[in-house]
């Protein structure tokens, strides 16, 4: 019922003709994969698709309506003696190729959708990018990207940490100026390695307040040492040490960011182009005109009848053996397309959102 108000709605009437249904029901398809594109939404993707298998069914059921009256229509006309054994080897492409007409228009709404997203995010993207001179872009540029962001949230992860170092020393480093010179270096080598009772033992012929301070800043340490450990197992003994790494690498971030922000914009690019490659690929298995066309065909082979051998062999060789063709070799590319978009997408989306912790 649903097929049937849809075919309405679409202006297709009772009795039309396959071909003119076909023509229809693709402008259909087209408009509203311009609209997927135009939309570049990939939440919406399911409900897309499942609108788009609609318009296939559609055709496909008002095909075999059509089919049906015709065979109704032509069934007083006498066919070639061929034409029992050509429909025999017809009907079971029959399904296959409605299939991979569905899995073509579902691949090129998805190509088509997944462009527009890219292009949508290269729209909102913030950047200084966009004013450089465009980058030739390659395999070793992916990983030059994946290198930088990779290590700027190493370097923001490990400022992080050493801001809980800082913290922790922040408020007992007075206790440290009891110690002075040799003294202060060994203890502070001793506090690194974490061999407490050997620093303590340094100090016992401190005078009293000093011993005391030097005493208070060892037990410190040893009490926040979760929070002390850097590289190595190694303390950060002193206030000095974190904040000179935390310097050097706050440097480093900036770099970091700067490249990512050089990086960005032809990435996203890049990733459109690499869509766009897909697409050509997927033109040569066959634009969806072509292969609703060549469904029309496969259909009135069933229905109509055939006057003489050289129509049954122009059948053969133009419609089911092309058809055969495909569907043993072209359209597995198919298949291969749809899994290579989404490690496309999939990588677009990984690295687009590491891009954008990048602050």
């Amino acid at each position: 019922m649903a097929e049937q108000q849809i075919a309405k709605a679409l202006g297709i009437g009772e009795g039309a003709d396959i071909s003119d249904t076909a023509s229809i029901i693709m402008k259909k398809i087209k408009q509203y994969i311009a609209a997927s594109k135009a939309g570049g939404d990939m939440t919406k993707a399911p409900v897309e698709n499942a609108t788009l298998q609609k318009f296939y069914n559609v055709f496909f059921s008002q095909g075999s309506n059509w089919a049906n009256q015709q065979k109704a229509k032509l069934s007083h006309i006498e066919t070639h003696p061929d034409t029992k054994k050509l429909r025999n080897s017809a009907k079971p492409m029959q399904e296959k190729l409605k299939k991979r007409l569905l899995d073509a228009g579902l691949c090129v709404m998805q190509l088509d959708r997944v462009e527009g997203y890219f292009r949508k995010q290269i729209e909102a993207h913030v950047g200084d990018a966009g004013q450089r001179q465009k980058m030739q872009w390659s395999s070793d540029s992916d990983k030059i990207l994946e290198k930088y962001v990779t290590e700027y949230h190493a370097l923001v992860t490990s400022n992080e940490e050493l801001a809980k170092a800082v913290a922790a020393l922040d408020g007992i480093e007075a206790n440290l100026d009891a110690l002075a010179g040799d003294i202060q270096t060994k203890v502070l080598r001793y506090l690194r390695g974490q061999d407490f009772d050997k620093a303590r033992e340094l100090i016992a012929s401190l005078k009293n307040d000093a011993k005391q301070s030097a005493g208070a800043y060892i037990d410190a340490i040893e009490a926040k040492k979760s929070e002390l450990i850097g590289k190595d197992d190694k303390i950060y003994a002193s206030l000095k040490e974190p904040r000179l790494i935390m310097d050097n690498q706050t440097k480093e971030i900036a770099q970091k960011r700067e490249h990512i922000i050089k990086y960005t914009k032809p990435f996203m690019e890049h990733k459109v182009e690499q869509i766009g490659h897909l697409k050509n690929k997927l033109t040569l298995v066959g634009s969806l005109d072509h292969l609703m066309t060549l469904y029309v065909q496969l259909l009135r082979g069933l229905v109509e009848p055939f006057q003489g051998l050289p129509e049954v062999r122009e059948y053969e060789a133009n419609v089911l053996n092309k058809i055969k063709h495909m569907l043993d070799v072209q359209f597995q590319e198919i298949d291969v397309i749809f899994e290579r978009q989404k490690e496309i997408l999939d990588l677009f989306d990984e690295r687009i959102h590491q891009i954008r912790q990048v602050k």
